[in-house]
């Protein structure tokens, strides 16, 4: 079993857009071990983070992509709340299936697009964002899915995604663009 010693991590802008008042919500009530890894925005975040930030969360900057894996296996949850931005939670975001992809259940936004996106993967779980204490009894019932359904999880992701599912579809896409010139 992997040792994970951080309850909760969230990838991605460090920024106020990306709820980081309720971030810091979460880990000052909980008191978990949270992982922020991500660039802050602009300097007000920055400075907001400074003054707020209790010591149970480690901030790492910003990390090129290869290296989000070694953090990601570091963490129990992954986090993925955003503001009601429509650019943001009608588009998909790669960053929930990464956090399945290194067996995390995730805690996400909750929006129709990524309901219909993510409905299939048992470990994907839909929160109002603003809600610290609908987030709170989420992750608590997360610490209770066995193993093995996290494991399913990225099974599912694994064949949703393969090269082998996906080849018809991109197959049709580049006929349809080949006939277009």
């Amino acid at each position: 079993n992997i040792e994970r010693p951080y309850t909760f991590c969230y990838l991605g802008s460090v920024s106020l857009k990306q709820k980081l008042t309720e971030i810091i919500q979460l880990a000052k009530q909980t008191k978990e071990p949270m992982l922020l890894v991500g660039g802050f925005a602009n300097a007000s975040d920055r400075e907001f983070f400074e003054q707020n930030a209790p010591e149970n969360i480690s901030h790492i900057g910003y990390v090129p992509s290869k290296e989000v894996g070694q953090y990601l296996r570091q963490a129990q949850v992954g986090l993925h709340l955003v503001k009601n931005d429509t650019n943001l939670l009608e588009g998909i975001p790669v960053k929930v299936l990464e956090y399945v992809a290194h067996g995390m259940p995730v805690i996400c936004s909750d929006s129709d697009a990524w309901r219909r996106e993510f409905s299939y993967l048992p470990s994907c779980y839909f929160v109002n964002p603003s809600d610290v204490q609908g987030i709170i009894k989420v992750a608590k019932l997360i610490s209770s899915i066995p193993h093995d359904d996290l494991l399913a999880a990225q099974n599912v992701l694994r064949e949703k995604y393969s090269w082998e599912t996906q080849f018809s579809q991109l197959e049709v896409v580049y006929k349809k663009a080949m006939s277009c010139e």
